[in-house]
Parts: C-alpha cells; sequence; structure tokens
C-alpha cells in the first residue's frame, strides 16, 4: 500500500526529531506494478551512489550524479513535492508564529518525515499540517523588525527526498511605559492577590501620608486613604478570611506635623478606609511582607532602639504575637516571605548594614544569616518552576545580585546587572512565570539618571530583558508585577507610577 496526493504524518514526531527516525505516513491506494519496480530500481541505483539525499553533495562527481538522477526521478514522479507553506504574524505576547506545511508525491509512494529544531525556537510539527515556532527570550531580546529564523521539515519516499524550509519573523520585545498619576513621592507598590479589590494596585505615598488605590483595568485612580506619618512598605493578605486586606507601615514625620503615628495601619479593601492600628512607638516600622501559607502572619521589618529586628503579627487579631532579631541597617525595602519549594514559609530580610541576609524559620521564630554582596536591599523569592523557592538578592552597593539555594543556604549564582540595584520582584504566572525583575537606575549622563528594570531568566541567570522607565527615577522606589504580567514601578521623584507591558 502507498500513499498518493497530499500526504501528511499520522501522529506527531518528537520535537527535534530527525529524518532517520520520522514516521511513516499512512497508505491510501494501491501502486501500479511497474511504476513499484522502476522505482525499486531507481532506489537501489541512488543508495549505490549515495545520491538519495534532498541536496547535492559536495564534491564534483557526486553533485553531477545527484542532478542526473534528480532529472530523471523528477520526471518518473518519485521526488516529493513541496508546498507552499503558510506563515502568520507573530502572536504580539508570546513571538509564536503559526502557519501549514504540505507535500505531495506524484507517484504515489510513501512518505516519511522529519523535521529540524530552529536555532533561536521551538518547533512543533503537527499532523494536521501545522506548525508552531516559539521565538526564545534571548532571541526576542536581540532582533529588530528584519530578524527571522528557519526550520526545515523533510519528505522522503524509498529514491528521493526533499527539504521545504520555512522563515518565520522574530517579534522584538516591545515595552509600553505609561505614567500614573498617584499620591506625592510614591515609594511602596503591591498587587492585591486575592479578595474583593483582586488585582488593584496600591501604592504609598510617603510625602502626603497617604494610599492610592489604583484600578488595573483602566489605570486609574479609584481611591485616596489617608493612614499618616510616612507610610513607607505595603502587604496584601493573599488568602483567609482576611484575604484582600492591605498592611501599610508608618514612620512618623519629622518635625511638626498633625499626624504623629508611627506603626502598622490595616486597611479594608473594600471600604477603602483603615480599620486598625498597630503601635511600634518609639521603634520605626519600614518593610512588610504578607505569609501565603500557614496562618498567614505578616512579618514587619522594624528599626529598633536596640537594634533591627522582625515584628510577627497575628492579621487574625492583629497582635503582635513574637519578634525575631535580624542584621544591621536593615534597608526598609525589602522583606520576603517563601511562597513555594522547600522552604515553603520561610522569611528573608536583607541587612544592608552587614552584607547579609537574615533567614527565619516560622516554625521557630529563629534566624541565621547568609552573607552575600555589597549593601544588599532588596529580597524575593521565585513562586513556580524549576527554581521555586530560590531567593533573590540586589546588592546596591556591588551592582550584583545574589541568588541564594534555599536548601543549603548558600549562593549559588552572582549575577552582575552593572548598575545600581535597588529593589527585586518576580512574575507569578505567564508566560515569564518565575522570571525576576530588578528595579535600578543608571546615569545616561553626568546629571540624568534613568531608571530601568532588567529581567532574569531563573533557568540560566541571565538578563535576558532591559525595561527603560523613565529619566527621572528614584532609589526609593518600589516594584509589583501582576498575574497579566505588568509590571508597576514607582518614582519617589515625582508623583507616579509606571506601568510596563511587555509583548
Amino acid at each position: 500500500m502507498r500513499s498518493t496526493g497530499t500526504a501528511r504524518p499520522r501522529t506527531l514526531p518528537a520535537a527535534g526529531t530527525t529524518i532517520a527516525t520520522a514516521l511513516r505516513s499512512t497508505p491510501t491506494a494501491n501502486i501500479n506494478p511497474v511504476t513499484d519496480t522502476v522505482a525499486r530500481l531507481m532506489a537501489a541505483l541512488v543508495n549505490m551512489f549515495g545520491v538519495n539525499t534532498p541536496t547535492p553533495p559536495a564534491n564534483p562527481l557526486g553533485g553531477v550524479a545527484w542532478r542526473v538522477f534528480r532529472s530523471i526521478n523528477t520526471a518518473l514522479g518519485f521526488v516529493p513535492l513541496a508546498g507552499t507553506p503558510t506563515v502568520s504574524q507573530p502572536d504580539p505576547t508570546t513571538g509564536t508564529v503559526t502557519g501549514t506545511w504540505v507535500f505531495t508525491q506524484p507517484a504515489g509512494l510513501d512518505l516519511n518525515y522529519g523535521f529540524s529544531q530552529a536555532a533561536n525556537g521551538t518547533v512543533h510539527v503537527y499532523t494536521d499540517g501545522t506548525y508552531s515556532y516559539t521565538p526564545t527570550e534571548t532571541a526576542r531580546q536581540t532582533a529588530t523588525a528584519t530578524t527571522t529564523d528557519s526550520f526545515l521539515i523533510n519528505a522522503a519516499d524509498s529514491v528521493a527526498s526533499t527539504n521545504l524550509v520555512i522563515t518565520v519573523p522574530v517579534l522584538p520585545f516591545s515595552h509600553t511605559a505609561i505614567p500614573v498619576t498617584v499620591g506625592k513621592l510614591p515609594v511602596g507598590v503591591a498587587v492585591s492577590p486575592a479578595g474583593p479589590a483582586a488585582g488593584y494596585i496600591y501604592t504609598t505615598n510617603l510625602g502626603d501620608g497617604t494610599v492610592s488605590v489604583i484600578n488595573p483595568a483602566t489605570n486609574a485612580v479609584t481611591a485616596t486613604i489617608t493612614v499618616g506619618g510616612i507610610p513607607n512598605g505595603v502587604a496584601i493578605i493573599p488568602n483567609g478570611p482576611k484575604a484582600g486586606y492591605v498592611y501599610v507601615t508608618g514612620t512618623r514625620w519629622y518635625g511638626t506635623h498633625s499626624d504623629q503615628y508611627n506603626g502598622v495601619s490595616v486597611i479594608d479593601p473594600t471600604t477603602n478606609t483603615v480599620v486598625d492600628r498597630i503601635a511600634y512607638a518609639p521603634d520605626v516600622t519600614l518593610a512588610v511582607a504578607a505569609s501565603p501559607v500557614g496562618a498567614g502572619y505578616i512579618y514587619v521589618e522594624v528599626a529598633g532602639t536596640s537594634g533591627n529586628y522582625v515584628s510577627v503579627i497575628d492579621p487574625t487579631t492583629n497582635t503582635i504575637v513574637t519578634s525575631v532579631g535580624v542584621g544591621k541597617g536593615s534597608s526598609g525595602t525589602e522583606v520576603a516571605v517563601s511562597p513555594a519549594g522547600p522552604k515553603t514559609g520561610y522569611v528573608y530580610v536583607a541587612n544592608t548594614g552587614d552584607n547579609t541576609v537574615s533567614v527565619i524559620n516560622p516554625a521557630t521564630n529563629t534566624a541565621t544569616t547568609v552573607n552575600v554582596g555589597q549593601a544588599p536591599t532588596g529580597v524575593a523569592v521565585v513562586p513556580t518552576g524549576p527554581k521555586a523557592g530560590y531567593v533573590y538578592v540586589t546588592n546596591f552597593g556591588g551592582g550584583t545580585v545574589s541568588v541564594i539555594d534555599p536548601t543549603t543556604n548558600t549562593i549559588t549564582a552572582t549575577i552582575d546587572v552593572g548598575h545600581n540595584p535597588w529593589i527585586v520582584a518576580v512574575s507569578p504566572t505567564g508566560p515569564r512565570a518565575g522570571y525576576v525583575y530588578v528595579a535600578n537606575f543608571t546615569l545616561t549622563s553626568p546629571t540624568t539618571p534613568t531608571g530601568i528594570v532588567q529581567v532574569i531568566d531563573p533557568a540560566t541567570n541571565a538578563v535576558v530583558d532591559t525595561m527603560i522607565v523613565n529619566t527621572s527615577y528614584n532609589l526609593e522606589g518600589g516594584i509589583a508585577i501582576s498575574d497579566a504580567g505588568k509590571v508597576y514601578v514607582t518614582n519617589g521623584l515625582d508623583p507616579t507610577m509606571w506601568v510596563i507591558s511587555s509583548g
């Protein structure tokens, strides 16, 4: 039994399948006995001369023989014919290109298929005559408007074989940064993971003692909440009966001010009002994080009169249940709780003054330290993928990012980002789930600071993307990433939060 007309594979070869192990098409008709005999003879001849390849051999005599047999076999209908493939426009988010392919065999011989992988992307070839191509992150980062990649599909019968080369466009990454006017001097930012305001964005505005609430669909400020003092960190409970409740750290105003509150404000996301306050005076509350596991405790970084510590709050009662001493000179920028991996629920605090990270065991409320780079300021934990639980620390003084293995508490990589890394966040879901985003600034001229966000692939620990945010970025900023993949960066030099969309 031999196939006739248009032939396609009946099952999907595995990615990277070679021509030698390609699958065979389904026979559909009886072949003419004379054609079968001639095909067997020609197959023996081309195999004997080694010219049964889709392209001519490099040696001159082999090339001549290949062309002679190719001409004869084409006339006899023994050469597979490649149709014209279709190529779609790239998906604007993933860069994936789809299309169709087809071969015909005029003499009705069986066709076997194989395909190659592209140099800069992943190819899948399907049994219905379609394919998909997805470029790598690195390829998109370096691509221009005219960059292409290619792969081939091969069809072979018993006599001859033919390559169909498909060329596809590589979509460059593009970023749109939109400024949203919020309160004065915004520093902290968080995206609500759950509750009545899931997806809404909250910024702490130290210049006017407020919290701005932003609708992610419209990028409009829907509420401005007065919390008093100098609000700094912000965290939102991800689950449980208090899911969506917002916790904001605040310090006293310098000098005389009507609101001298110092502590943690609790905001009800339904009413956008402060419903509770947890006092810490004279100590100063800095960063804050909400645990996604267990009792959902709130962890507050505090600069105490006798040393820095992390305070643990039970959100059910909004009472302080314990405190744990940490390192010197904590930055007040970030504290993180591991959402996954071998140390789920562990708490990580960057200690700027002694170049360490404190690791708190939530079961015992005891801390160990890990030496990192110079002047660590930010910390975040990968929530998903093969690197789930790995900890990324920005070292402002050294221009690097340290990667901590949570099992051993050892540094497994030091990534040179070449700028002034201040804060860090990790994408929770989407096409870049688990990717690490580092916000920093660099001087494009001796007097012009430029805010940038660099994206690190946790699989390779390589910087695969760089986003320009604005040209007046302040160190005292924050960064957060939504489930939809939008990046939110606050700019402490003016009343703006930048919304970065990628594609």
